[in-house]
């Protein structure tokens, strides 16, 4: 990015699209604050020199996962639709970024409770993710393991863990996927847990929360659920001591934001 700013400037495509990029790299290592600050400044250029583009788009949708990864689901949907309206007329309906923004969409109505909303959305994304030929990527495992969370909260117990496995399944086979795959485990371990099966779900969530640990430097909103989800298995195996610790650290980084 910085050698961008020099040899191009502040306001090239080059360099607002690097800041877009370091951003989200923040995001997944927990450092929000550095994430926001330089969305807000791409974003600023971008309004004024590259309005409609499909880098406004992604940057838009970066502040969304901002808000997403703080639990704040109204702030969070605005920015994440208009990204989803800007990608559908510059890229069309078929296009790997238009699927991502209907994922994206798609993940918020999730987190308020709305998976009637939201499974549309993650069928539209999965779809064109598989007329695309991406049927096996990272992208197109990430939202079946979303998807998987919609089916739980709608009652389908056993799809949601059939979902979740076949996402976890494509996952193991990418060796640069640590902060997808400890998503998805976290989620099949909360499957597990509502199925009754505590082995399984202590595992998966200690799998998750042991990935989360070595890539993050920061708080975000999917360790805290780790946390809390592993917290709960761990009282109903009885060992309460684990259990309290682990949701006082779940309390401490919800609280940290």
């Amino acid at each position: 990015m910085e050698i961008s700013r020099r040899a191009l400037g502040a306001e090239h495509i080059n360099t607002v699209a690097d800041m877009s990029l370091l951003g989200s790299a923040d995001m997944v290592i927990g450092e929000l604050d550095r994430a926001i600050a330089l969305f807000r400044e791409a974003l600023a250029i971008e309004r004024v020199r590259y309005p409609g583009s499909t880098q406004l788009a992604h940057t838009l949708l970066g502040i969304s996962s901002y808000h997403v990864r703080n639990n704040h689901m109204a702030e969070a949907l605005p920015p994440a639709e208009e990204g989803l309206k800007i990608l559908l007329a510059a890229s069309g309906e078929n296009s790997s970024d238009t699927a991502m923004a209907y994922a994206s969409v798609a993940q918020i109505h999730l987190f308020s409770g709305k998976p009637a909303r939201a499974l549309p959305l993650f069928h539209k994304a999965e779809a064109i993710y598989k007329a695309l030929g991406m049927g096996t990527s990272p992208r197109y495992a990430s939202v079946l393991s979303q998807e998987g969370l919609a089916l739980l909260q709608d009652g389908k117990t056993a799809l949601a863990d059939h979902t979740m496995t076949t996402a976890l399944e494509m996952l193991s086979h990418c060796s640069g996927c640590q902060y997808l795959t400890a998503i998805a485990q976290s989620n099949l371990g909360m499957v597990r847990f509502k199925e009754g099966k505590l082995g399984d779900a202590d595992s998966l969530l200690s799998r998750a929360l042991a990935l989360q640990e070595s890539y993050t430097t920061g708080p975000g909103s999917e360790m805290a659920a780790t946390l809390d989800r592993l917290a709960e298995v761990r009282r109903k195996e009885h060992r309460l001591t684990d259990a309290e610790e682990l949701h006082h650290r779940a309390i401490a980084m919800q609280s940290y934001r």
